[in-house]
């Protein structure tokens, strides 16, 4: 198994996984996966640009709200440009980048949007 198809294994496991525990189908992701393959996918989800700083998909919002970024895409691209596989160092520190971030924001909503005690 190359490390593109071992990649794409471990993205659809853990959209399945991320599913099953949400009830979210996180149909965006799979159809993009499924159209642009699993790296590349990664790659534009994480690319900073003007589309995406600041800005996360739906999927992410329901994964921070669950407490599940651990099955991110993010997190996938950390571990694998960790252990040498596939992504560049900038890429992981992007992912990294946008994680935390993602993080700080999702909590202060909702905070915000927590009911009161």
């Amino acid at each position: 198994m190359t490390y593109e198809e071992e990649f794409e294994h471990v993205l659809l496991e853990r959209t399945a996984t991320a599913a099953g525990l949400t009830g979210h189908s996180f149909s965006g992701l799979i159809k993009l996966i499924k159209k642009a393959g699993a790296v590349a996918a990664a790659s534009r989800l994480i690319a900073p640009t003007s589309s995406n700083i600041g800005r996360f998909p739906v999927g992410m919002r329901v994964l921070a709200r669950a407490g599940l970024l651990h099955l991110s895409v993010e997190q996938a691209v950390i571990e694998f440009g960790e252990a040498g596989k596939i992504f560049s160092p900038e890429e992981v520190r992007e992912a990294k980048q946008r994680l935390e971030m993602a993080r700080m924001v999702l909590k202060r909503v909702q905070k915000r949007f927590a009911p009161a005690s």
